[in-house]
């Protein structure tokens, strides 16, 4: 056997030997010495919302059927893995926006849709109506941070024209959160 090939075989036995070991060998006595250790990284989901706005929405006398407006936004998640979005309300409770005025008890009860990306780096689908606090179906994140500003989500509402017409002069409003999970 050549020198070669001796080094080559002792090489082979000291992998064996550090992976009966559990992936480490400390090094022994000697002029050199040389340990092994094994490396490991666990990459835990990421993922992030951004360039999401609020939906402003103005109803005049004039106006006749229902209002609906809508925002799109971003939908990051590491590797383009798949998420699902869940729409609620700040402090719990269904959609019904809150009149600003004191006294004025009134609530415009609205719906939401919701809509994703069916495969990695897409544009959102087709809305799909959402209910309180339930999760999606699930969407495929995009996989840069900021969707290379091509957005792929998207949330929609819709105030019917009976629920505006019976609500008193006022600024109704109500906080959203939009809340994102790696599936």
């Amino acid at each position: 056997m050549n020198i070669f090939q001796q080094s080559g075989l002792a090489i082979v036995l000291g992998m064996l030997s550090i992976s009966a070991f559990g992936q480490t060998a400390q090094g022994s006595l000697g002029a050199t010495s040389s340990g092994a250790m094994k490396v490991e990284v666990e990459v835990k989901d990421q993922i992030q919302v951004t360039a999401i706005d609020s939906i402003d929405l103005t109803y005049n006398a004039a106006d006749t059927g229902g209002l609906t407006g809508s925002t799109e936004f971003c939908v990051y998640v590491n590797g383009s893995g798949e998420y699902t979005m869940k729409v609620g309300t700040a402090g719990g409770g269904a959609y019904k926006l809150a009149g600003a005025a004191s006294g004025n008890t009134d609530e415009i009860i609205y719906t939401v849709k919701v809509a994703g990306a069916a495969s990695g780096n897409g544009a959102a689908g087709s809305l799909a109506a959402v209910t309180w606090d339930t999760s999606s179906t699930t969407y495929k994140g995009y996989n840069t941070r900021d969707c290379s500003s091509n957005d792929n989500a998207k949330i929609e509402i819709s105030i019917t024209d009976q629920e505006l017409r019976e609500a008193t002069t006022d600024d109704y409003a109500q906080t959203v959160a939009v809340v994102v999970t790696p599936s």
